[in-house]
């Protein structure tokens, strides 16, 4: 039997390092972030990360648009402090 990884074992772990499969970015507060790189690794088409998502609350809008509620509502709710 084998050892069960915990986080900080993978992020240490010279092979994870070699085969580049944690990739270090930034938040956008400028914080740094480690996430797991694209698994598999394949020569021709290695893939990778290209962002890490939407910001909290990015697109709050939309959605409560795409579910009916109005322009005017919506300014409510912020107003509010409920959004």
């Amino acid at each position: 039997m084998g050892r069960v990884y915990d986080p900080e074992d993978i992020v240490n772990d010279m092979h994870y390092k070699a085969r580049k499969m944690i990739e270090q970015w930034k938040l956008p507060d400028g914080k740094p972030m480690r996430i797991p790189a694209v698994t598999p690794k394949l020569t021709e088409t290695p893939g990778g990360t290209r962002w890490l998502g939407p910001t909290l609350g990015q697109h709050t809008s939309e959605v409560l648009s795409a579910l009916g509620y109005s322009e005017a509502r919506i300014t409510e709710l912020r107003q509010k402090k409920i959004l």
